[in-house]
């Protein structure tokens, strides 16, 4: 079946009225946000059913179903179109906007598309625009882990992990890596808010070899990811914005992943589900895999919902279902 094509029907862009007197001010990266400067746009949408150069606002219709979208094992291609910034990377701020807000009208749904520059903006920025958004929309605006035990989140973590690793067949003695983008908020001292709108998120690993993380049971790979979490601490983020500030970097993803490593990404605790916006909760998450690095094991994983998982090429899966 040939899918339609995305109609645009109006674009704008929507600045502060009155005008702010000091918006030509410059506003000073910190290192986290430099370093993503290669990397790519976040781009992550809601879809909803229908009931009865500032930031850029796009209305845009499809002829298409809810069901289109919902149906296929994969994200659909079409998918792509719901978002204005689509393969754009971080150093294309310069000339394009650093927000686009995309809604797409359905048959017989909607679909609110956000795409924002990722060196203004980490992941609990983007939900915490994306929650305040909807909030201004309901009128009731409101400007707003430690643990000792093992979370069902660090256990999903290595059951994925090994199952991936043994889905690759790869040696014993080769290493292999888990890796999660942690909130570093909270960790500082003193801790950042959870409001503050940029990037502050760090990589941690667990590494083992191939043979002992399968020597060993599930517990032992998660109490492994559990200890890199509970030592990422205010002295760790020091010590990177110091060496950062000595020799500064900027992330190149070609680098920062091998087919030897498993990344998490993203969180289960943004609140993707509580926007409301007159249509009831939304049916589904959806975001678009921008992120390709080909390896031994031949796919690329992208878990959606829960978290996002780059290896080797690509694969996506809901909350536990995963195939490749």
């Amino acid at each position: 079946m040939n899918t339609p094509s995305l109609n645009l029907v109006s674009e704008c862009f929507i600045k502060p009225y009155p005008p702010i007197e000091d918006s030509n001010q410059i506003c000073y990266l910190g290192p986290w946000d430099i370093a993503m400067i290669s990397s790519h746009y976040i781009q992550k949408g809601l879809l909803f059913k229908k009931s009865s150069r500032g930031a850029k606002f796009i209305l845009a219709t499809l002829d298409i179903t809810v069901n289109v979208i919902l149906s296929p094992v994969d994200v659909p291609p079409i998918v792509k179109s719901f978002f204005d910034h689509h393969r754009a990377v971080n150093h294309d701020g310069h000339t394009m906007s650093l927000l686009s807000i995309q809604v797409t009208e359905l048959l017989d749904g909607v679909f609110i598309g956000c795409s924002m520059n990722h060196c203004i903006g980490d992941g609990t920025a983007y939900w915490n625009f994306f929650n305040t958004f909807s909030e201004i929309f309901q009128n009731d605006v409101h400007v707003p882990f430690d643990t000792n035990k093992i979370s069902s989140f660090q256990s999903l973590s290595a059951l994925v992990w090994r199952s991936i690793t043994r889905a690759c067949q790869q040696q014993c003695g080769q290493r292999t890596t888990c890796k999660l983008s942690l909130n570093n908020r909270t960790r500082i001292e003193p801790p950042l808010p959870n409001e503050y709108f940029g990037n502050s998120i760090h990589a941690v690993g667990a590494e083992t070899t191939v043979g002992e993380l399968f020597r060993n049971d599930l517990g032992w790979a998660a109490w492994k990811i559990h200890l890199a979490i509970a030592n990422h601490d205010d002295k760790v983020v020091q010590n990177y914005v110091e060496e950062w500030i000595r020799s500064p970097i900027v992330y190149r993803m070609d680098l920062f992943f091998d087919p030897y490593t498993v990344m998490m990404g993203s969180s289960p605790r943004f609140n993707m589900y509580g926007n409301e916006f007159g249509m009831g909760k939304a049916l589904a998450y959806k975001t678009i895999l921008y992120l390709s690095i080909v390896g031994a094991c031949g796919t690329v994983v992208h878990i959606v919902f829960i978290c996002h998982i780059y290896t080797d090429n690509a694969l996506s899966f809901g909350l536990i279902i995963f195939y490749y």
